[in-house]
């Protein structure tokens, strides 16, 4: 039993009494000596890496080099056009977070723990964890593979399959596990095309996920899908062909809005408010339009034209923030969140990509 520190030791100076903890527990301090360093290095050192809000960030010039631009960054993000939107969607997904995504785990093992069967609760963890251990297809990759095929970018959509699959084979998926990839992948196909289907009331030429398991190998299976996605990438050509009319008026809005976005997407200012006040339409009636033809929101295709601009921008010696004023954008934190969104890489990623694969 430890005996009680006398009131001599109670009154002893700190430095001794720290000199003396040190002396006896010397071992245990240098064991937590590589958490501190972590600490210190990752966890407050990074905070120094906050100052580039209030910064016209360069690469070039670094952290402390970059020219100071106050709160230009935080005025061009509350005055954006998506500001609403980002703002709303952050409280509703962390609300979910929140409500579903914590307590979903908690509620799982609780339950687990209360089976009496020791080998029923096994096999239930063992099911359980088995997807993290399959083949990686993320909701974020589905819903960009599905905007490349809505926008009619077919050579995106086969390019976002070829990089999901060679992720795939670098993490050591079994060649049964990427087959079932490629079904997935196929799935979310299918269902583009279905949806285009009832859109437009215009018969796509089917595409059969099936297919794709039957194939004898995954060889013949990756261009049957890659056959597939554009074939239908055809069909939305087809359908925008067959229903765009000269004489149609609301065509006619829908292709004066695409010559605008294509000649003054570089100006920040422009945006679907923007547009539909010099086309003298309201904003309500410019979406609509917009969307019946080309399948997608005009917001949307707005960003997608800008990123289109920013990844043919970033192969060259540009830096990240002359990239995003170029192409529009009015912020670099803008710019990072929406290339990020739609491209599912930052743009420094993309560009040290591609320059290692030129390289």
């Amino acid at each position: 039993m430890r005996k009680p520190e006398t009131e001599s030791q109670v009154h002893r100076p700190l430095s001794e009494r720290l000199r003396k903890d040190w002396r006896k527990n010397k071992m245990l301090y240098l064991l937590f000596l590589p958490v501190f360093l972590w600490y210190l290095v990752f966890q407050y050192g990074s905070m120094a890496g906050l100052s580039i809000a209030f910064e016209n960030y360069k690469p070039s010039l670094g952290v402390f080099g970059s020219p100071f631009v106050g709160l230009k960054h935080f005025k061009a993000f509350f005055s954006d056009y998506y500001f609403k939107r980002v703002l709303t969607d952050t409280i509703r997904i962390s609300l979910c977070t929140l409500v579903f995504t914590f307590p979903a785990p908690v509620i799982l093992t609780l339950l687990i723990n209360e089976l009496k069967s020791r080998r029923y609760s096994r096999i239930v963890q063992t099911i359980t964890y088995i997807p993290h251990f399959i083949y990686s297809y993320p909701a974020e990759e589905s819903l960009n593979l599905s905007k490349a095929l809505m926008d009619g970018r077919g050579d995106d959509a086969v390019a976002i399959l070829r990089r999901l699959l060679v992720e795939n084979e670098r993490n050591g998926v079994s060649p049964l596990d990427e087959r079932y990839f490629l079904y997935s992948v196929s799935s979310t196909v299918f269902s583009y095309g279905q949806r285009l289907t009832e859109r437009y009331g215009t018969a796509v030429e089917p595409f059969k996920p099936p297919q794709v398991l039957q194939a004898h190998d995954l060889e013949k299976a990756r261009e049957r899908l890659e056959e597939g996605m554009m074939r239908l990438f055809q069909s939305v050509l087809r359908i925008r062909q067959e229903l765009g009319r000269e004489d149609d008026e609301n065509y006619l809005l829908y292709k004066k809005a695409i010559e605008m976005i294509t000649s003054r997407y570089t100006n920040p200012s422009l945006n679907v408010s923007s547009i539909a006040d010099d086309l003298g339409v309201s904003l309500g009636h410019l979406s609509k339009s917009f969307k019946r033809y080309h399948g997608v929101n005009i917001s949307d295709y707005i960003s997608s034209y800008r990123v289109q601009s920013a990844k043919r921008l970033l192969l060259g010696d540009l830096s990240v923030g002359e990239v995003a004023e170029r192409s529009g954008f009015g912020s670099l934190r803008t710019f990072m969140r929406v290339f990020k969104n739609l491209e599912g890489v930052t743009p420094g990623q993309y560009k040290a990509l591609n320059t290692e694969e030129e390289g």
